[in-house]
């Protein structure tokens, strides 16, 4: 499976997206074509390779971005859409565009207080926040990844300027995108603002998900520039990846204690039925002493929907807390192995000197009842082997 995974340990923001995917391989043409309804061509684009802190790296804008920020009339949510629906993309490009576009306006209504139709856009440019949101989709949907990660992500640190004043980084709305993100936040601390409200959005719309970075092999490793030049490469980094794992593996943990035994039963097999690898019920005694529950589910980042539908509709819970695992696992090698009982299937690994062996159950089980005998006794003959 080929996945993206996206390290912002100095931050994202729309133009070093769209640079470390050109940095990665990925034509311009396509791109700019894509822009020239909206009044853009090649001389109104810049693609340049720059070094940041002896990292070389594409850098990406507009020639006119500075105009383009002085010079607003402050467009809706509707004149973006337009904007982005006016573009020469396909179909699938517009619409992952529209998906990328809207957190920042929800970021930009709450933040304001306004109904979303209602909001315009001060913390983002109007063309260039369009050129970036559609660049994103386009070099995303042209690069093929299957699944989308990202790491701990650096907003930086200080104040910013904004429409209405000097705020803390993140800025409003950037802080706003990222509290609906499960991604923690980290990295070296930089007085600067390093993720932007529209770098904040890439990673909202394309649905990135946290966690370290996945084994796999590395196809080929990108960098973006950013503006700025800092005592941290200001540079967003890109692995591109073939992984065996369809996504990571993910872990749900809720609290129940009004749900009778025979629905917590019900529920059980309906989570199993959407693809959990493992449900569990543990007695706990909650808050004010109330005697409860506690749901662990274990699935495959691939069933997450499935299983989280299962879990809302035939559980009594509210939310439900979710854990992006990393499985560290020991190298082995499977083999059958002679007993006094039959032939079983085994499992070896070892680590440092000492070797590890383990039984498959299915081949013990199948033993006993082919022997009328117990299972006890099987795994004993396991043990015994030469």
């Amino acid at each position: 499976m080929r996945a993206l995974y996206i390290d912002p340990f100095s931050g994202i923001s729309g133009n070093m997206f769209i640079g470390a995917m050109v940095d990665g391989g990925f034509s311009p043409k396509g791109f700019i074509e894509g822009l020239a309804p909206l009044g853009i061509e090649d001389d109104d684009v810049i693609f340049e390779k720059r070094e940041k802190n002896g990292i070389l790296a594409t850098y990406f804008n507009l020639k006119s971005e500075e105009d383009h920020h002085h010079h607003h009339h402050h467009r809706g949510l509707d004149d973006m859409l337009a904007i982005i629906e006016k573009s020469g993309f396909e179909r699938e490009v517009k619409d992952l565009a529209k998906d990328i576009f809207l957190p920042l306006a929800e970021a930009e209504a709450s933040v304001h207080g306004k109904k979303l139709r209602e909001v315009h856009f001060h913390e983002v440019g109007e063309l260039d926040a369009a050129v970036d949101v559609l660049g994103a989709a386009y070099y995303t949907l042209l690069s093929g990844v299957e699944t989308v990660y990202v790491g701990k992500i650096n907003t930086g640190a200080g104040m910013v300027t904004c429409a209405h004043g000097n705020y803390p980084v993140p800025a409003p709305a950037t802080a706003h995108i990222l509290s609906s993100l499960d991604v923690p936040l980290g990295g070296e601390l930089v007085e600067e603002e390093l993720t932007t409200p529209t770098g904040a959005a890439i990673l909202k719309g394309m649905k990135a998900s946290y966690r370290p970075r996945p084994e796999g092999r590395v196809l080929k490793v990108a960098y973006g520039a950013g503006t700025r030049d800092n005592a941290l490469a200001n540079v967003l980094r890109l692995f591109f990846l073939e992984t065996e794992e369809a996504r990571a593996p993910i872990f749900f943990s809720c609290n129940l204690d009004d749900m009778t035994g025979e629905a917590m039963g019900f529920c059980m097999e309906r989570l199993f039925d959407a693809g959990a690898r493992d449900v569990s019920f543990t007695p706990i005694f909650m808050k004010k002493n109330r005697p409860g529950y506690r749901l662990d589910i274990l699935t495959d980042g691939e069933k997450e929907a499935a299983v989280l539908d299962a879990l809302f509709t035939h559980s009594t819970t509210l939310g439900v807390k979710k854990f992006p695992l990393e499985k560290i696992e020991l190298p082995r090698t499977f083999c059958r192995v002679a007993t006094e009982a039959g032939p079983v299937a085994t499992k070896f690994a070892r680590y440092k000197d000492v070797e590890k062996a383990s039984p498959e159950y299915e081949d013990l089980r199948a033993l006993a009842l082919e022997r009328g005998t117990t299972l006890d006794a099987v795994r004993r003959a396991w043990e015994l082997r030469s």
